[in-house]
């Protein structure tokens, strides 16, 4: 994550807003949302040629996970942050934007000084 890794979500939540505006950005050293769609659809291609007609579960960080999923599903990949997943949850990757789950947008709170999701109603 960048000059981020290995500290806390708070000093993440000021990454999510960026990809919002930009999947090419690489502000605090972080690798673009681009490059991390492009190296899961590598690694997809090459699984289903390897293991065709086999189910395949991928295990990653969220952010890994949330950016697979809205690009197989065809949606724009800058959304990621906003299609979280919760430990060890499963989800099928369809290419298909009526399978992701309701999006749980960023919300600025001015009392922390920092973007975190909204929480759901």
């Amino acid at each position: 994550f960048g000059e981020f890794d290995a500290t806390t979500l708070l000093n993440y939540n000021q990454v999510w807003p960026r990809d919002l505006v930009s999947a090419a950005h690489t502000e605090f050293g972080v690798e673009s949302v681009n490059n991390v769609a492009a190296r899961v659809r590598e690694f997809v291609i090459r699984m289903e040629e390897e293991h065709e007609g086999d189910c395949i579960v991928l295990v990653s960080h969220a952010d890994t996970l949330q950016i697979a999923q809205t690009y197989v599903a065809g949606a724009d990949p800058r959304t990621f942050s906003q299609y979280r997943f919760v430990n060890a949850e499963v989800r099928e990757l369809l290419q298909n934007v009526a399978s992701l789950p309701a999006p749980v947008p960023l919300k600025y709170s001015a009392s922390e000084g920092s973007w975190a999701r909204m929480k759901k109603q």
